[in-house]
């Protein structure tokens, strides 16, 4: 055994572990790594108290990594950007392992968006990048499959994200009397949002209402006519978005492509059952009686828009209820920052790999 692997086995022992996280963005109009990865350092800090875990956004800080000591492991969270490039540099010059979160930045659908500039990264950077990651992480066996066949050789981590517990309202005569189907997520081509306005004038109802929400920094929406009966009401978090996603009846994500789609896994938590696609890795839906999980078709999200509300309130609040539970079940933060932890040690003290490691 090296010294320098001693010095790592007795610090992780000792419990003093350093973990450098880098990610794009960490203000709400950020997607769902500007949540996720915040909280998953909070819950490592909560899981091992010991450790040092940080998070920078910022490249110039990743490269000044080394100036004094160098800390044991960075966790890098997205592909393609100048954060996660010096992350790779840093990891590189310092002989310092990684680990990298792609979140859906290597999925088909990502790869295909921008295709020859990322052709270009790929050649001059981001091959050599991601061969020298140790691990890689994924959030769902779907983007396990879709790493594979992209050919990562690596052992890939699945574990999910996690969700914040919080109440479902208290049942379903709670609900506001006119019923709302909810669409909470970037305003962008990827996630639907057009075919899902041409398909609402298809269902559109008197009784009920479409509701977007989230950050449209492209302008998509200034550029279309809202539909009868939907009505879009910008970026939404706290307390607001809480009572958003409690108070629909329905929730609706007809996404080309997510790694996990934590969204979904909210509007689950609020007791609200959610129609997504196989673009996202929520098979459960079906599995648990909680949703709908279908092919991203405009006739096949028009016939399951107007099955779902067409269902009795009660019905709906049942469903909602066995979605809450889901959740709380498999994606509970505390569960995930403990087999993430567990992780980030094996790749420092080695042994046989945690069970929620493909080799």
């Amino acid at each position: 055994m090296s010294d320098d692997r001693k010095t790592i086995d007795q610090d992780v022992a000792d419990s003093t572990v350093q973990v450098i996280h880098t990610v794009l963005r960490l203000d709400p109009e950020g997607g769902g790594p500007s949540v996720t990865v915040p909280a998953l350092c909070q819950h490592l800090k909560k899981e091992r108290p010991g450790w040092s875990v940080e998070i920078t956004t910022d490249p110039q800080t990743v490269r000044a990594l080394g100036e004094g000591r160098s800390p044991h492991l960075l966790h890098d969270h997205g592909q393609w950007r100048a954060v996660n490039h010096a992350s790779a540099l840093a990891s590189r010059r310092r002989g310092v392992p990684r680990i990298v979160s792609p979140r859906g930045m290597l999925s088909p659908w990502a790869r295909n968006s921008k295709r020859w500039k990322k052709w270009l990264g790929w050649q001059l950077y981001a091959r050599r990048d991601l061969a020298e990651t140790v691990v890689i992480h994924a959030t769902s066996e779907l983007e396990l499959r879709e790493l594979r066949e992209f050919g990562v050789k690596q052992p890939v981590a699945v574990i999910p994200n996690g969700v914040e517990p919080f109440d479902p309202l208290a049942g379903a005569a709670t609900k506001p009397a006119n019923p709302y189907v909810l669409f909470l997520s970037r305003i962008h081509e990827k996630k639907g949002v057009l075919e899902l306005l041409d398909v609402w004038r298809d269902v559109v109802r008197d009784d009920w209402e479409l509701v977007l929400a989230g950050p449209d920094e492209q302008g998509l929406l200034a550029r279309c006519a809202l539909p009868k009966s939907a009505r879009y009401v910008g970026m939404v978090g706290g307390a607001s978005k809480t009572r958003l996603l409690q108070e629909a009846s329905l929730f609706v994500l007809p996404t080309y492509s997510e790694n996990f789609g934590v969204v979904v896994a909210e509007s689950l938590m609020a007791g609200v059952p959610a129609i997504t696609t196989h673009g996202a890795p929520w098979e459960c839906l079906v599995e648990q009686r909680c949703g709908w999980w279908i092919d991203m078709t405009p006739s096949r999200l028009r016939d399951t828009l107007q099955t779902a509300m067409a269902i009795p309130p009660a019905e709906l609040y049942e469903m909602g209820q066995r979605g809450s539970r889901l959740v709380r079940e498999r994606f509970s933060w505390p569960e995930i920052a403990r087999k993430m932890a567990s992780v980030y040690e094996w790749i420092l003290g080695g042994g046989a790999p945690p069970d929620c490691v493909d080799v």
